[in-house]
């Protein structure tokens, strides 16, 4: 009796509200702010704090607050302010910038750092002084931690990856893939007669009329392929449960049979686990049907100490040509056991370089990375003479991680998420924009950025 097998992968959702790369206070001035009538801060997220201010004023009045939140990475700064004024000559702006440079005093590194995504926000709702007064005015906070879990329930997790892998070796023999098809609406531009004969003769309005014509849609089907189950012969893990996210599976079973002599450079950090496994398994099924079997797997630096990491030389790097699937799976191990940073940045492209150094006959690399950690080596881009195919981790909300997308399109490479593949990246020049899960990104002056109001 075949079962189901079940790996369950639970992340945070990374918002999407403005582009995540280094910003000045200058350029989030100039932003034009979103609108509520008030904030209820009593609807705040668990992974949440404030940082509050008087009505009118700029200065922090509870900064102690952050020290507790040290060692979290900051994922998103909203600052929450009033449109009332007391006076006519009041400027906003510079009341904003204060604040911002209030914030830079608590968080010095707050603008340098990439993968922060801002927002400004407008309340409304307060006609006088008094009113206003009670609304809240600060910044909120939304954080990631850095040091995910401590380092004895890192090695079980790493553990657990061994443990299921070895379970299911002699079980597993198949993903299962399905077609899904979805559907959605889209309006013509047209309008269709009330008269049910006009409108079967195939006549359609520009406009609405005093007659309130109903709006004519097409229907658009999209079909995808979805890899989510894994089959076995015994039921290993007791019937198990449904894979949330498996982005690694899919983008390979989708791509592999077009990317010939890559090499494959992993994260395999702590968050990066459940991926990891994903990759594991569909190499054991595939191993045979795949020259893609030079490896690279990095964990920022063997637990080097944040303050000693350099760009270039952080190490943490285990490349291996495995000659068989055991081979893959002990380096793999290794390079996990020996990782445990706790910054969020990852060396990625410092172990691209190393895949480039030890293998020249390959032509392309398959990077896949964690789109919540920032790469802590761009300098290095221009030294990767390959292109990179991207497959990204983590993009549940829709946002990616602009990084990645400057990697793909300076190298020639690909983006790939669980539902995308974006591959003309290469294509795209100075001023191009192109739409990602809803969102739309530009290339200014180099680098993708987000266009306000996708």
């Amino acid at each position: 009796m075949k079962r189901i097998l079940f790996f369950t992968l639970l992340f945070g959702l990374l918002s999407s509200f403005t582009n995540g790369q280094e910003v000045s206070r200058e350029k989030l001035l100039k932003r034009k702010p979103s609108t509520t009538t008030k904030y209820d801060s009593s609807t705040h997220q668990a992974n949440q704090y404030f940082l509050t201010m008087d009505f009118a004023a700029a200065k922090i009045l509870n900064s102690k607050e952050h020290l507790a939140f040290m060692d979290k990475q900051v994922e998103r700064v909203e600052l929450y302010y009033t449109d009332f004024r007391l006076s006519d000559s009041f400027q906003q702006s510079k009341l904003n910038g204060k604040r911002l440079e209030e914030l830079e005093r608590l968080i010095p590194n707050i603008y340098t750092q990439s993968g922060i995504h801002w927002r400004f926000v407008v309340q409304t709702g307060a006609k006088n002084e008094e009113v206003a007064k009670t609304y809240f005015h600060g910044f909120v906070i939304t954080y990631r931690d850095l040091t995910f879990v401590d380092r004895e329930t890192e090695l079980v997790r790493m553990d657990s990856v061994s443990i299921a892998l070895s379970a299911i070796k002699d079980t597993i023999y198949s993903i299962e893939c399905q077609n899904m098809t979805k559907t959605r609406k889209k309006w013509t531009g047209y309008y269709i007669p009330n008269n049910t004969e006009k409108a079967e003769k195939g006549i359609r309005y520009r406009r609405k009329g005093i007659w309130k014509r109903k709006r004519e849609y097409l229907t658009i089907a999209k079909t995808k392929s979805i890899c989510d189950t894994l089959w076995g012969v015994t039921g290993t893990f007791g019937g198990g449960g449904l894979i949330v996210d498996s982005t690694v599976m899919q983008v390979l079973e989708r791509n592999m049979a077009k990317w010939k002599k890559a090499a494959i450079i992993t994260d395999v950090t702590g968050s990066m686990y459940p991926y990891v496994l994903q990759l594991q398994v569909w190499m054991r099924l595939n191993y045979y049907k795949t020259d893609c079997r030079h490896f690279v797997f990095f964990n920022d630096g063997d637990m080097k100490v944040d303050r000693l990491k350099r760009v270039g030389k952080v190490g943490g790097i285990y490349p291996v040509y495995a000659a068989n699937f055991t081979a893959m799976e002990l380096t793999c191990k290794e390079a996990m056991k020996n990782g445990g940073g706790s910054d969020a940045q990852e060396n990625d492209l410092e172990a691209i370089l190393e895949a480039q150094k030890e293998y020249p006959d390959r032509n392309s690399f398959i990077l896949i990375a964690d789109n919540y950690a920032p790469v802590r080596d761009m300098a290095l881009l221009r030294k990767i003479k390959r292109p990179v195919h991207v497959i990204l981790c983590g993009t549940q909300a829709g946002y990616i991680n602009v990084e990645y997308l400057e990697i793909a399109h300076r190298t020639g490479g690909s983006v790939h998420t669980i539902e995308q593949d974006i591959d003309n990246l290469a294509e795209m020049s100075e001023g191009a924009k192109i739409e990602i899960g809803g969102i739309t990104y530009q290339i200014q002056r180099g680098k993708f950025v987000i266009v306000r109001g996708s």
